[in-house]
């Protein structure tokens, strides 16, 4: 990840009037890490949600995008994430 430092697999940038959110879609299919890296991302994203939508910063950056690696959403039948009833990517950050 850009500026690892923090050993963490979620970050943010912008560009021109875009605030790109990365979030880190793998901590939810490595359970032996323990929760507490979850709960790290999950107040982490609240946090990049809340500040992105200050009317100073939605006045530079209008536009808010977030991606991750695994996908949110899906309709195929492979036999991977999209297969069970709800999506554990999608079930976290809804």
């Amino acid at each position: 990840m850009p500026g690892d430092e923090n050993k963490q697999m979620y970050y943010s940038f912008t560009m021109g009037p875009v605030r790109f959110i990365s979030v880190a879609t793998e901590l939810l299919f490595y359970p032996e890490y323990g929760v507490q890296p979850m709960f790290d991302h999950y107040n982490w994203l609240e946090k990049e949600l809340n500040d992105s939508n200050l009317p100073e910063n939605r006045a530079k950056q209008p536009w808010v995008i977030t991606f991750g690696h695994r996908h949110m959403y899906c309709s195929n039948n492979d036999n991977d994430d999209c297969t069970h009833h709800e999506s554990l990517v999608s079930n976290f950050y809804d």
